[in-house]
């Protein structure tokens, strides 16, 4: 158990997230309605790399089958799906979240610290989908292909804006051993799954690494003393 300064700064932390976040949130819908605003075409990066391990990956498929649905489908996955934080627990899921954290690394727009913020995994067999939805306020999403085939339900991204009706979205099909990083904020869904073939994946977040985060709040704290 945690000593009560491990408990105090962690709740330090959660207060800052919370309020970030309302702060946030009341911006974005301010500049959302900003008689001022202006329409825009949008652009986000979807960043694909491939990490083929034949081993590691039927590794972690029959860790996935084994597992079955521990979610029982009350998430935006309706899909079997393993618990939020299997990089915790299973070295194999670590490899993948860790190759995760260096392709964000090599393709965020300046150094930072990051950390994963959770790890799964899931099966789609025949039938099964994935609500439209995003990962705010995580900094990176991304997914792992660990088996599919060319028949296997793509990823689609979708226009974030929730006026915008999404006739433009981008269709990714699934390729065996390749990473998909995109933005937290960027919707995304998977449409029924009409393939026999399982289609089985590892996904995660990553945000800023909470100890930096709480360092710099310090650091910030600390400034704005000295400058009064």
């Amino acid at each position: 158990m945690g000593s009560l300064k491990d408990l105090t700064t962690l709740s330090k932390l959660v207060n800052y997230i919370e309020e970030d976040t309302k702060n946030t949130e009341k911006a974005l819908k301010s500049l959302k309605y900003n008689p001022a605003s202006r329409p825009f075409e949008m652009k986000f990066p979807v960043i694909e790399k491939f990490y083929r391990n034949p081993s590691l990956q039927k590794r972690i498929a029959n860790t996935c089958r084994a597992i079955g649905d521990e979610q029982y489908k009350k998430s935006n996955v309706k899909a079997d799906m393993t618990s939020w934080f299997m990089h915790e627990t299973d070295k194999d899921f670590e490899i993948i979240a860790n190759k995760a954290i260096e392709i964000a690394h090599d393709n965020s727009p300046s150094a930072v610290a990051l950390a994963t913020y959770d790890c799964w995994g899931a099966v789609y067999k025949k039938g099964d989908w994935s609500k439209n939805h995003d990962h705010w306020p995580q900094i990176w999403s991304w997914v792992y292909n660990v088996e599919c085939c060319d028949d296997c339900a793509p990823l689609v991204f979708h226009d974030s804006r929730d006026d915008v009706n999404s006739d433009h979205a981008y269709s990714l099909k699934p390729k065996s051993g390749r990473f998909t990083m995109f933005p937290g904020w960027i919707k995304h869904s998977v449409p029924k799954h009409d393939c026999d073939h399982d289609r089985i994946i590892v996904a995660g977040n990553i945000s800023a690494d909470p100890y930096h985060i709480i360092g710099f709040a310090q650091a910030r704290d600390r400034e704005r003393k000295i400058t009064k």
